[in-house]
């Protein structure tokens, strides 16, 4: 093998790496089992604030420590395998900008009646188009009004020095949507920076590209009220003057003073406790700081007898500062500050008008230590800024005299009054003043006033990169152009059912892995370990890779690393099964037939393995959520799979051959035996039957969808639904007819999941109202219509279930206008794999006939698959189709493919030997001979979709089932519909050999 030492030191390198992030995971656990177990009580009962102030002391404080580089808790978080909301509890929204209010605060809030109907024609023409809501704005607009230019509408105060009265409408086009994709990007920063304050929820927040959405992830959030106040409060930009610290100097010492005493009180009854605590130095170090308290507490030492410098301790708001008396700190010691101003006590010694605020992030000073700055600021008698953002027209990254990043602003009539008046004041003071810049309650810039500013125009200068302007510039236009937020899609997962989640796919994954181990140790020997062993490398890989790319781990990317566990195997077996055609069919040698195994079925593996990452990248392009780390984690499984399988166990068997003892290494057993003394079948010849056969069952499918229809979910049709949980068992008929009552006889559905104590309730009661009144009105209509129905009371938490409650244990919601994008992504998904596996197949293969043979085994399953839901619905067994089932959908193409691509690679290899048989008996011979290797795949692959369907939970139960109709009928169309296509299309072998060489295909 060559390139053999590159791959030993690859795979070390590999390991290396998944070794160190997956340390971060082992960490982050230890950290959460300390938090849970100093938050239990004697009766083993968690309290959640206790465990939550637990791990908010240790957040930015040091838990690990690596070869000598230390770790607060915050980076190890950053750095771990994270889990997914379906597997911990917590919450999913996307928030849609809203472009009505945008274009209405552009126009200066207009009532021309030309505008509102535009307007209002636009909102109902986005119910059903994908365009920008800016686009069918324009149009309507030009439909209704072709003689009136948009300048008109759109030259206001608020755009002034943009759009003029006699601008074309092009420019104003092109002015209007930049702002609404400034707005967009506006409150994707506001909203980030709400999140990072969020806590240690370590949220996840991404904009979705090609709309006005921003999807938001809260693991572990249990409070939906607060959250949704978060997301959807206005922001708050405010001026304030800044409080120099000597000019409080006095206050500040006061407080230093008292808690020296209360450190001095707790030392003099505890002083072994307090041994080495006192931070202590002797005269000649002092700083002047220092020395500046202690001339300030000389009369309070005296009293206390400790009137000794050395004795001196500097209390935690001097000592903790870098350098000291900045007032900056390192983060782990930012929660010990805000709980001494939280005291009562100590916001007493300070002047009533003293704000305390944070710096937004943290900076680094000269000598690389990173920390944050605390400010003091002015709120006056009232408490009222003096200036908020309304005052703001407009604000833009510009660069200063000395072409730096800086900042520009302008300001309206009022704004520009009071400015001037204010920025005289502040820089006629010595030192000159500062002017706190403040959103959210967090100090973005407080830049000097170096001069009075009379015309509202003004230049923020300063340190900055082009990045920080950019989003300065975007927090001071905040609240000149509001970019209101709406909920249009919202899932909500309480603990107890991520912890159910949790359980069912570790589960899966230990019994599919054994599964797939005593199986590849019973039908190939020594060879199965090999196999084996590469799995392990495999899965190791897939979670050290997606804790590298800071990948979630979701119920869904469970699934695809247990199918990835039953697909992996399909390498290692199609390249055993060559060995063995080398071994026992041609009488190589054991370490030739290893070799020439190897070389055969590279291409093969890489083909079969290409077309279903095709499927795999589509996904993850058109998919969102859960889907998306199905599709993320199915990519990293596929090319990991492919990497040990091919590379991997070739370097471990070619080492237990090395010094040719071929009794080390076997790829057979009596079973393997068994199989292979099977009949040869006449595939081609029973074609028909089986075009004829596939054909009923389809239409059966079919027609039963025209009369009964699918079970949609709620993504795909748009509407609430929620998971309402007992202690006992319910009936899900009984719970429907009185909750069709109290949803106002709306479109309900109600059916039991995953047990009969349990039950999930979709509604399309007021579908199309987005608004927080509506969800708190619909979820008030479910508790009511429970507790009547049941005469149950409801219960807020999962810990207070019993045998007299109810409590909701999850709820999603998702708009119409989403629903539909939904679909429409599973279409182009759908339909661009078709097209990419088509080009792919076309280009390796060189002939149409293989590609259209391959498209319509493909379509064969894709149409089997919703006829086997239909006709599973007419027994009464019913499966959502939603975007898990589209997911399904696509890996049964790109399983499909697989299968279909490895009978083709060897009905080509048999064309291309120019054998005198005709091309039915060639084809009918590629199909049995790699026959074995498809059951085998088949096999394995079928087992752990069983153990899905049998684990995976009420989650994955209709996923599970399509995959395993799929790639039951994947498998049987390879066989008996792709390879028969390409002789009814009319493929013809290339031109023959002469028939002297009497070259005849292998035989199984």
């Amino acid at each position: 093998m060559q390139n053999k030492g590159f791959v030993i030191v690859l795979t070390a390198v590999i390991s290396a790496l998944c070794l160190y992030y997956l340390s971060f995971t082992v960490v982050s656990t230890r950290v959460q089992q300390n938090a849970i177990a100093y938050a239990t009580d004697a009766n083993g009962v968690v309290d959640l604030n206790k465990k939550v102030a637990y791990i908010d002391s240790v957040w930015n404080k040091p838990v690990y420590n690596l070869f000598g580089v230390e770790y607060t808790y915050k980076e190890v978080k950053d750095n771990e395998l994270s889990l997914g909301l379906d597997l911990q509890g917590g919450m999913h929204v996307t928030l849609e900008v809203s472009p009505v209010d945008i274009l209405r605060s552009l126009s200066g809030n207009s009532r021309d009646s030309a505008f509102v109907r535009a307007l209002n024609k636009a909102t109902q023409m986005q119910k059903n188009s994908q365009e920008n809501f800016t686009t069918l704005f324009f149009r309507a607009f030009r439909e209704d009004n072709p003689d009136v230019k948009l300048a008109h509408v759109f030259a206001s105060t608020n755009t002034r020095g943009r759009i003029s009265l006699n601008d074309p409408d092009e420019k104003v086009i092109e002015v209007v949507e930049q702002e609404v994709e400034s707005a967009i990007d506006r409150s994707y920063t506001i909203l980030k920076n709400r999140l990072d304050q969020f806590g240690t929820s370590a949220p996840n927040i991404q904009r979705l590209p090609g709309t006005g959405r921003i999807q938001i992830e809260i693991p572990g959030a249990d409070n939906p009220a607060r959250v949704r106040k978060l997301l959807q409060g206005v922001a708050r930009l405010e001026f304030w003057d800044v409080i120099e610290p000597n000019t409080i100097m006095p206050a500040l010492v006061s407080i230093n003073d008292l808690l020296v005493k209360e450190k001095r009180a707790q030392a003099a009854q505890a002083p072994e406790a307090m041994a080495g605590q006192a931070e202590t130095k002797p005269d000649s170090t002092l700083t002047d700081l220092e020395k500046q308290l202690q001339a300030a507490s000389t009369a309070d030492s005296a009293r206390s007898g400790l009137d000794s410098l050395q004795n001196l301790a500097v209390s935690p708001l001097f000592a903790k500062s870098i350098p000291q008396g900045t007032f900056r700190y390192p983060l782990k010691d930012t929660a010990e500050i805000n709980r001494i101003f939280r005291r009562a006590d100590v916001r007493s010694l300070l002047p009533r008008n003293v704000g305390i605020y944070w710096a937004n992030k943290p900076d680094k000073d000269l000598s690389n230590n990173e920390a944050l700055q605390l400010y003091f600021l002015d709120l006056g008698r009232t408490g009222k800024p003096r200036l908020t953002g309304e005052v703001i027209n407009d604000a833009r990254q510009d660069l200063d005299e000395y072409a730096r990043p800086a900042v520009s602003m302008t300001m309206n009539a009022t704004g520009t009054r009071i400015w001037a008046k204010w920025t005289a004041e502040a820089s006629s003071k010595s030192p000159r003043g500062r002017i706190a810049i403040v959103l959210d309650n967090l100090v973005y810039s407080a830049p000097v006033v170096n001069g009075e500013i009379p015309n509202g125009n003004s230049q923020i200068s300063g340190n900055f990169t082009v990045e920080e302007a950019k989003d300065l510039a975007n927090i001071l236009k905040a609240g000149s152009l509001p970019a209101p937020t709406r909920i249009v899609e919202e899932a909500i997962v309480g603990p107890t059912l991520g912890e159910i989640a949790r359980n069912q796919g570790l589960i899966s994954t230990l019994a599919g892995l054994a599964l797939v181990v005593i199986f590849m140790v019973i039908y190939y020997a020594r060879g199965g370990w090999v196999a084996n062993l590469a799995l392990l490398f495999n899965i190791f890989f897939i979670l050290g890779i997606l804790a590298q790319f800071d990948a979630a781990l979701t119920l869904p990317g469970i699934a695809g690393i247990v199918l990835t566990m039953g697909m992996a195997v399909d390498a290692n077996v199609l390249i055993f099964e060559r060995i063995k055609e080398e071994l026992y069919q041609h009488g190589r040698k054991m370490k030739d037939a290893i070799k020439t195994g190897y070389q055969r079925a590279f291409w093969t593996i890489f083909d079969s393995n290409f077309t279903t990452l095709i499927t795999a990248v589509l996904l993850a392009w058109v998919g969102q959520g859960p889907i998306r780390g199905f599709a993320v984690t199915l990519i990293i499984g596929i090319l990991t799979s492919f990497f040990t399988a091919v590379y991997v166990s070739r370097v471990i068997v070619e080492w237990m051959t090395r010094k040719g003892d071929e009794s080390k290494i076997s790829f057979d057993t009596f079973i393997a035996r068994m199989v292979k003394k099977r009949r040869r079948y006449a595939f081609v010849r029973n074609s028909k039957l089986a075009y004829i056969t596939s054909s009923v069952i389809i239409i059966v499918g079919l027609v039963l969808i025209v009369l009964n229809g699918l079970t949609l979910g709620v993504d795909f049709k748009g509407g609430r639904s929620y998971v309402v949980s007992f202690n006992q068992p319910v009936k899900a008929t009984e719970l429907k007819v009185g909750l069709s009552e109290a949803f106002a006889n709306a479109g309900t559905e109600v059916k039991n999941y995953g047990s009969n104590s349990k039950v999930k309730v979709t509604t399309a009661y007021l579908i199309d109202d987005d608004s927080d009144e509506a969800d708190d009105k619909v979820r008030q209509a479910l508790i009511a219509g429970m507790e009547k129905i049941t005469g149950k009371k409801y219960a807020a938490h999962d810990s207070q279930l019993s045998d007299n409650t109810f409590t909701i244990s999850s709820s999603t919601k998702v708009g119409a206008t989403v629903a539909d994008d939904i679909k429409n992504s599973a279409w182009k998904a759908s339909l661009l794999s078709l097209a990419a596996i088509f080009a792919y197949i076309l280009l390796r293969f060189r002939k149409w006939q293989f590609s259209t043979g391959a498209i319509l085994a493909t379509v064969h399953d894709t149409l089997f698959v919703f006829a086997a839901f239909a006709i599973a619905g007419a027994f009464g067994i019913s499966f959502e189709v939603d975007q898990v089932f589209v997911a399904a959908v696509l890996t049964i193409i790109g399983y499909s493919i697989n299968d279909t691509v490895i009978i083709f690679d060897r009905i080509r290899e048999y064309f291309n030997l120019g054998t005198s048989h005709d091309d039915k008996k060639i084809v009918n011979d590629a199909i049995n001979d790699t026959l074995s290797r498809t059951i085998i795949t088949a096999g394995t692959t079928l087992l752990v979709v069983l153990v899905l369907l049998i684990f995976g939970g009420e989650v994955l139960r209709g996923f599970s089932f399509a995959l395993f109709v799929g790639i039951v009928v994947g498998t049987y169309s390879s066989v008996f519909i792709a390879a028969p296509a390409i002789l009814d299309l009319g493929a013809a072998r290339g031109e023959k050999k002469p028939e002297s060489k009497k070259a005849v295909p292998a035989t199984a």
